[in-house]
């Protein structure tokens, strides 16, 4: 039998007190994390600690679209898609554009 798998690409973001927007992303690599679902973004902060909920942040739902305007507004030009969460490392690099609608 054989098991189908959805994808709700989510980002990690809050904002602050004055309206600042901040978002989870990899420096070296100028590149927004973008998360298959939910569920692996929240397994990402427990096993991590990063961008915790005291903090503000929170795991958000995300069409293509807001991807790419997330990335217009932050200035990153990559997409990172991490593999499933299982205490590993490994991603995937996307150009943001392809998000854009360039």
């Amino acid at each position: 039998m054989e098991s189908t798998t959805y994808l709700e690409p989510t980002i990690i973001a809050r904002r602050d007190d004055e309206g600042k927007e901040g978002v989870a992303y990899v420096d070296g690599q100028n590149a927004l994390i973008v998360f298959r679902s939910k569920d692996e973004a929240e397994k990402f902060r427990d096993y991590s600690g990063l961008y915790p909920a005291s903090e503000g942040f929170e795991a958000i739902p995300v069409d293509e679209a807001e991807i790419g305007r997330t990335c217009v507004r932050h200035d990153l030009s990559r997409i990172c898609v991490p593999e499933p969460w299982t205490e590993t490392s490994g991603a995937s690099f996307y150009d943001a554009a392809e998000f854009r609608g360039c």
